[in-house]
C-alpha cells in the first residue's frame, strides 16, 4: 500500500527480531531517508487507557509538521482519542539526519484495542493514515531541485 506512488519503504526491522536503535538511525541516515517513521503501540498499566499520540525529538522543526500530518490523518482513519504529540529524547529521533516521528497508534494494553490491532483492518487503517499523511507532505512540498554534477576530483 505504501509502495504504490513509487515511494520505497525501508524496514529497518521486518520480523519480531531487536534492531537497536542506533543501528535502526544509522540504517536511515546512510540510506539517506526522507522521514523516519517508527511505528509502535503503547502499553500502560491502567488498561482503559486508550489514544494515539505522536513523539518527536523537539518542536519546532519539521518533525513536528510531519507529527501533525501524521495525527490528523491516523485520528480520522482510527477514530482514536487525541493524545498530542510529545517531546522525547530517544536515540531514533535524536540520532537522525531526516524528520523522524514514532506513532504510537494505540494502547495494545487495552483489551478492545488489543483485539482490533490483530484484525488486518487495523494494519490497513495505520497504512492508509500514513499514506494520506505522504500524499499531503509530497504535494504541498515543493520539487526537488536535481543536483548539479561537479567536475570535483576530475582531471
Amino acid at each position: 500500500l505504501l509502495e504504490r506512488n513509487g515511494e520505497i519503504i525501508l524496514l529497518t526491522r521486518a520480523s519480531d527480531v531487536t534492531v537497536d536503535s542506533k543501528d535502526r538511525a544509522s540504517i536511515a541516515n546512510n540510506w539517506n531517508a526522507d522521514y523516519f517513521i517508527s511505528f509502535h503501540m503503547n502499553s500502560f498499566v491502567e488498561e482503559s487507557v486508550k489514544g494515539s499520540e505522536i513523539v518527536i525529538f523537539e518542536k519546532g522543526h519539521k518533525s513536528e509538521e510531519l507529527a501533525k500530518f501524521i495525527k490528523d490523518e491516523l485520528l480520522a482513519n482510527l477514530k482514536s482519542n487525541d493524545r498530542g504529540i510529545k517531546e522525547a529524547s530517544y536515540t531514533v529521533l535524536r540520532e537522525t539526519s531526516m524528520p523522524a516521528v514514532i506513532i504510537e497508534a494505540e494502547f495494545i494494553s487495552n483489551e478492545d484495542i488489543e483485539k482490533n490491532f490483530s484484525s488486518i483492518k487495523y494494519g490497513y487503517m495505520v497504512a492508509k493514515a500514513c499514506l494520506a499523511m505522504v500524499d499531503k507532505v509530497l504535494l504541498d512540498a515543493p520539487p526537488k531541485k536535481p543536483k548539479t554534477p561537479t567536475r570535483e576530483g576530475w582531471r
